[in-house]
């Protein structure tokens, strides 16, 4: 198997090496959404940021647009903190219990498996 992603591109290259996001609080269940900003300037932004944008029109989790936009979970969380540091994403924390909610677990997992 290749280490690159479905674009070809080695996913350490999409965050420049960081493995972390200074910029998100939470985990992979902190829910994100574009705002008006982010719908401003997504035709300015980098391709994988601007997919990410795109992937976020509603609120969505961390884990879950890792799923749709099959890249590591790492990989998005640095690139949706980028999006949160410059006002293209508003993050929420997701509800009490949502982490542990059985269905959203499966349907991660579900979404995973596609990978």
């Amino acid at each position: 198997g290749s280490a690159a992603g479905e674009h070809g591109v080695r996913p350490y290259l999409l965050t420049g090496g960081r493995t972390r996001s200074a910029q998100l609080a939470g985990g992979f269940e902190t829910l994100v959404v574009v705002t008006e900003r982010g719908r401003e300037r997504v035709g300015r932004l980098d391709p994988e940021h601007a997919r990410l944008v795109r992937h976020a029109d509603a609120p969505v989790s961390v884990a879950e647009l890792s799923a749709r936009m099959v890249l590591p979970l790492g990989v998005v969380q640095v690139l949706a903190g980028d999006l949160v540091g410059e006002g293209s994403l508003a993050q929420h924390a997701a509800a009490a219990g949502t982490a542990t909610d059985p269905e959203l677990l499966r349907r991660v997992i579900t979404a995973f498996e596609k990978i």
